[in-house]
């Protein structure tokens, strides 16, 4: 019962959470004699995906989370879980993740404004990677170990899969545009950068790259990751379909890159390890370096995005007493009420426009 109840209850908040949003921004008033309107400064709405946990962060005693108008949804409350990512499609909410049951079985799973769905068997390994929607449909990229020691990368368009690689290490889809109904990917492959396009994976860049970012423009695709082999050190890289466009010799020694495209320009993320290997974040427009974040912690950025002139970016701050703080900036400004004092790590967010 305990558990209708929480659906029920879940159900309850997101269906209030976005009937609110359909509301106008603008509010007719009366001065005088003439009739007039005053227009409300425009603000997006974000969602977010992680997880939260108990004690310390690396104790692996995660739950899967969804933030929605500042309000905490448990997704799997009982049972070891991770969110991955999050988007909307008109009311509905779907996060995308992995759920563990007492056997160690773990499945590829989302949660439809809460409720669990399972895309997969439960195998030690198994995980979503990555979400995307169209406005209609839902993809979900992930990873499951079938028979093979290796897991095998799918992809699932509401629901229905289709593999796309197989079965080797350092592989896995971590992006998902569309075009014309079509769909295109971008991740690695046997660690390379990939794409997938018109149904062939493209390798982009040699050995130690990957890619993290994928819009279509055009009909083109754009690609943005990252290399580090002999030709490029610890590199930024941008590539349409599978031409190199853009290059940005970072010198760090990059983990990984989260990135966003808004018209030719690149906005990215380099999440990088300094010189005493600590976790670093720093932001760029193009080869422009804007502003670092983190301060003295520990930081990593798990999401970036552009919208209105403002550059948003997501991540977590990593604390002396074991702990994260999940934080949330505007142009490298902290939103200091964002979780704050929260047991939460955010790996994804979503804006609502």
């Amino acid at each position: 019962m305990k558990n209708y109840l929480n659906a029920f209850f879940v159900g309850i908040l997101l269906v209030t959470t976005f009937s609110n949003c359909s509301k106008s921004n603008i509010d007719p008033t009366v001065d005088g004699d003439n009739d007039s309107t005053i227009t409300t400064p425009y603000t997006p709405e974000f969602l977010f995906a992680g997880l939260q946990y108990t004690g310390k962060y690396n104790n692996n005693h995660w739950r899967a989370v969804a933030v929605i108008k500042d309000s905490i949804i448990q997704l799997s409350p009982n049972m070891t879980s991770d969110a991955i990512g999050i988007v909307r499609v008109q009311n509905d909410v779907y996060v995308a993740g992995k759920q563990k049951n007492a056997a160690n079985e773990t499945f590829v799973s989302y949660w439809k404004n809460g409720k669990l769905n399972r895309l997969s068997e439960g195998k030690p390994g198994n995980l979503a990677t990555a979400i995307h929607t169209d406005g209609k449909n839902v993809y979900i990229a992930g990873k499951v170990r079938d028979v093979q020691v290796e897991p095998t990368t799918y992809m699932w368009t509401n629901g229905k899969r289709e593999r796309k690689a197989c079965c080797l290490a350092m592989t896995g889809i971590y992006a998902i545009d569309t075009y014309d109904g079509k769909v295109v990917a971008a991740g690695k492959f046997a660690n390379l950068a990939t794409m997938w396009k018109d149904g062939s994976a493209i390798a982009l860049a040699p050995q130690g790259s990957g890619a993290e970012y994928i819009k279509v423009v055009n009909k083109e695709a754009y690609v943005l990751g990252r290399e580090n082999s002999s030709q490029s050190t610890n590199a930024v890289s941008v590539w349409k379909d599978d031409v190199e466009v853009f290059k940005n010799q970072i010198g760090f020694n990059i983990i990984n890159v989260k990135g966003f495209m808004e018209g030719k320009d690149y906005y990215y993320a380099v999440n990088y390890n300094d010189d005493n290997y600590k976790k670093r974040t720093a932001i760029y427009k193009n080869k422009q370096l804007l502003y670092k974040l983190g301060g003295n912690n520990e930081a990593t950025i798990t999401g970036i995005k552009f919208h209105k002139g403002k550059v948003y970016t997501v991540g977590n701050l990593f604390l002396s007493n074991g702990g994260v703080q999940a934080m949330f900036w505007e142009d490298g400004k902290a939103k200091t009420d964002f979780l704050k004092g929260k047991p939460i790590f955010i790996n994804d967010f979503f804006l609502s426009t």
